[in-house]
């Protein structure tokens, strides 16, 4: 039987696979209706979408400004219902040949089966801060 933070790691460890497989229909389904997404102030397009819908238009958004584009998580870190994902972002921007890997440290709160938070951070030290996991 898999305790409940294995089943949070898998349920965010399939998210990373419906987007890498292009489905973000079956993607957005792993997120709860009232979902919420934020980004920090000083990123060039901060966000905060106050429900699923609107989190995944700005996703969209995103993604369609890329020919191609892939999730590649380094580690998995899990602190009771947070499950914090330092990944390498890449992606070909459209009408450009070369890829371009940022990484990013989505922090993933989920409860029971849905994710219902994301929230995106520059640093792991920063995402464990936000937390209020500091080491």
């Amino acid at each position: 039987m898999l305790d409940i933070g294995a089943t949070n790691v898998e349920l965010v460890q399939r998210a990373y696979d419906l987007w890498n497989d292009g489905d973000m229909e079956a993607a957005k389904l792993m997120y709860a209706p009232d979902a919420t997404m934020s980004t920090p102030p000083d990123w060039p397009d901060s966000i905060t979408s106050g429900d699923r819908d609107e989190m995944f238009k700005r996703l969209a958004e995103n993604r369609a400004l890329f020919e191609s584009d892939r999730l590649l998580p380094e580690r998995w870190i899990e602190v009771d219902n947070f499950v914090i994902v330092p990944t390498q972002w890449c992606g070909v921007p459209r009408g450009a040949s070369a890829e371009l890997k940022v990484l990013v440290v989505p922090v993933f709160t989920v409860r029971g089966d849905l994710i219902v938070r994301l929230d995106w951070y520059s640093s792991v030290q920063d995402a464990l801060d936000a937390a209020g996991l500091a080491e």
